[in-house]
């Protein structure tokens, strides 16, 4: 009996559909197109290639798929059931409008996937893009498109010049824990759960839906390695059963603008369980840690402006925000579309060959208390933006009992204006219980 359902669940093919694509369980069949054609991904999602053929073999039970095409190229050999898995289980790359016309096996075009033209423009997923030839490949193979009007580009709308700081820009608190209830015990992982995910897609999938700020809290270990973190709940990566290490997040945020170069990527790191190195004022060791704190910064930036790895047409440091002729705290959209605009708490920077190097622009956020009913005073209005601290920690039109009973006991309640070392304002508020307001209250970088 055992033998018997072992056969028949090897057998067993799961089908459902998606859109105008049947999922045979590790590949799409493309039935929307009236000639043979196929589409999966490498299990490691590094391709997604098109083939025009397949072979079941005996009893149907090899399921081998060849003829294949990766954008221009011809692949040559046969792939199995343990090579492939189908498109759906990797990021896809956004959403495109189908223009009318033919679709191709190759992304230079020659064969057609079908003897019928396209005439309705179909609005599909897209599982990748050749910028060379303008063709996104899609349920119906390498088409010409048009960006359809989505979550993923919608800073395309903006002019250049406008600035970062012009712009209600949606973003996520403690934006890498979406699995961060992964690899523990049941008991544990609810626990995790419960007090540490705040989130629920990783970084690659709140790009697509929108998120342009990422909160990124950081942890090192004894092998220095770098990852994030909430507090001391360790973030995991289910796409690589691992540690969602620093270079994953800006993996995904490089991988998003190389297909969506209309966008910016702005990231807020914070060291949130660091252990540093701790020295004694004659230079001996107080306390080991995992590494020294210039360490930390300069293999941050070995990660990201010092990285010449070429993934795409250009290098891996060139989608980072560099600005040094400038002290422009918020820059336009202009020079930081395709780019990812890093900002730090505290500063980060280190010292080599006698030259400081700095990541990112340093913008500290003040930690605020949890604003609950009896600290919340809903009859104060504020206006901004402030030229000065004081006109928002002890404004003029309220007599001194109300003004004293907000500073002294409530402030923390209230945005604050910070001024900047480069000569902004921006309102910043953290760290409160937003559950617990009593009115709702607008937070912006401003």
């Amino acid at each position: 009996m055992k033998l018997t359902l072992l056969f028949i669940n090897t057998l067993f093919i799961s089908i459902k559909y998606v859109l105008s694509a049947k999922d045979e369980g590790k590949y799409f069949e493309l039935d929307n197109v009236d000639k043979e054609a196929y589409l999966f991904s490498l299990k490691d999602c590094s391709k997604t290639y098109i083939c025009t053929k397949r072979d079941k073999g005996f009893l149907r039970i090899s399921d081998d798929i060849y003829g294949c095409y990766y954008k221009t190229e011809k692949v040559d050999g046969e792939f199995g059931q343990s090579t492939r898995v189908d498109p759906d289980q990797c990021q896809f790359k956004g959403r495109v409008n189908i223009k009318e016309g033919f679709c191709y096996y190759t992304s230079n075009g020659g064969e057609t996937t079908s003897t019928k033209k396209i005439k309705l423009q179909p609005n599909v997923l897209v599982y990748d893009i050749d910028v060379e030839y303008n063709r996104a490949l899609t349920e119906y193979g390498w088409c010409d498109f048009t960006y359809a009007d989505s979550d993923s580009n919608w800073m395309s709308k903006y002019l250049n010049n406008t600035r970062i700081n012009q712009i209600n820009i949606p973003g996520t608190h403690d934006s890498g824990t979406y699995a961060v209830d992964w690899h523990s015990f049941p008991i544990i992982n609810g626990f995790r759960r419960q007090w540490g995910r705040t989130q629920s897609l990783d970084i690659y999938q709140q790009l697509m839906h929108g998120i342009r700020y990422l909160d990124i809290r950081l942890e090192t270990n004894p092998k220095k390695q770098i990852y994030l973190t909430h507090d001391k709940f360790d973030c995991i990566n289910k796409k690589t059963n691992d540690l969602y290490y620093l270079s994953n997040v800006f993996d995904e945020a490089i991988n998003f603008l190389h297909y969506n170069p209309s966008e910016t990527v702005i990231m807020h790191l914070k060291c949130d369980n660091c252990h540093f190195h701790k020295y004694n004022k004659d230079g001996s060791m107080k306390e080991k840690g995992d590494l020294k704190e210039e360490e930390f910064y300069e293999a941050i930036a070995n990660l990201s402006i010092n990285n010449s790895d070429r993934p795409y047409e250009k290098f891996y440091k060139d989608y980072f925000y560099q600005d040094n002729k400038s002290n422009e705290l918020f820059p336009t959209l202009g020079k930081a579309r395709g780019t990812i605009i890093i900002y730090t708490r505290g500063d980060y920077k280190y010292t080599k060959n006698n030259q400081t190097i700095q990541i990112g622009k340093k913008i500290d956020i003040p930690g605020m208390g949890s604003c609950d009913d009896l600290s919340w005073v809903s009859y104060m209005n504020f206006t901004y933006p402030a030229t000065e601290v004081s006109e928002i920690r002890r404004p003029s039109l309220y007599n001194s009992n109300v003004v004293n009973f907000v500073n002294n006991f409530h402030e923390g309640c209230f945005p604050r204006i910070k001024i900047s070392d480069y000569g902004n304002n921006y309102l910043v508020q953290d760290n409160y219980n937003a559950g617990l307001m009593k009115n709702g209250l607008l937070l912006k970088i401003c």
